[in-house]
């Protein structure tokens, strides 16, 4: 999800720029705290949650909606997630399948990926995204 709302979030450009980042501390690049997955991408401030981001200095790099990043969306949204936001942008925009047949021959994977996708794309022109 995290990848969708990135991709939403920067079409217009990103503020984030590794060639000329100075603060790659501060940002959490590439998770150099080394943070959990609950606390790199935050959707709910649990008790552990809490404990961990102080007890590591983490400060959050990016909000999307209800979803704080405390990592560098850049080094968090993986070169996979790209790729499969690349795939259903095309699918989406082009309004064909991956492979031949209905919705029912493709991968559960990608039928997933298109979902969440949709949802997104929906929050975002809500504005719930922002």
């Amino acid at each position: 999800m995290a990848g969708f709302r990135w991709g939403l979030a920067s079409r217009g450009g990103s503020p984030f720029d590794c060639e000329s980042c100075t603060d790659r501390e501060g940002r959490n690049c590439l998770n150099r705290l080394d943070l959990s997955e609950d606390a790199r991408a935050v959707t709910v401030y649990t008790d552990e949650v809490k404990a961990e981001l102080g007890e590591k200095g983490a400060q959050k790099v990016f909000g999307l909606g209800g979803l704080r990043l405390y990592e560098c969306p850049l080094s968090y949204i993986s070169r996979d997630t790209t790729e499969l936001m690349r795939l259903i942008y095309l699918m989406d925009g082009s309004g064909h399948l991956l492979h031949p047949g209905g919705w029912g021959e493709q991968p559960a994977w990608l039928v997933e990926a298109f979902e969440v996708h949709k949802l997104e794309s929906a929050r975002h022109l809500k504005g719930e995204l922002k």
